[in-house]
């Protein structure tokens, strides 16, 4: 089977946008995931205040509130949950320093695709 040059070029081309939408959809899971996780201390501790008002339960950092959830008490696992918040004291700077290296990791690798052709 022959091949003309321009076949080869076309056929080359197209592989190498694939491969950049793929790099790019990589990248933006990567960073979305990185800031998921960076943020989950948040979303716990307000999910826990969500399911203890809605229980009409007492939540606070001082002490475990009893909290009758479906017969069986779930103040214990809402307290963990509320104090679970001051962790984004930590996942938040350690997040947000993880997106500045993807970044930079995106913008070098962009920067040799775009080079190379």
């Amino acid at each position: 089977m022959r091949r003309s040059f321009r076949t080869a070029e076309k056929h080359v081309t197209n592989r190498r946008s694939l491969s950049l939408a793929s790099l790019l959809i990589r990248y933006a899971l990567m960073l979305a995931g990185i800031a998921f996780i960076a943020f989950l201390p948040l979303i716990c501790a307000l999910g826990a205040g969500t399911v203890a008002s809605m229980a009409g339960c007492q939540l606070d950092e001082g002490s475990v509130h009893a909290c009758y959830i479906l017969g069986e008490d779930r103040g214990p696992l809402l307290y963990e949950m509320g104090v679970l918040g001051w962790f984004i004291l930590m996942s938040f700077p350690a997040g947000i320093l993880l997106l500045i290296c993807w970044a930079i990791a995106l913008i070098a690798q962009l920067y040799q695709y775009y080079r190379i052709q």
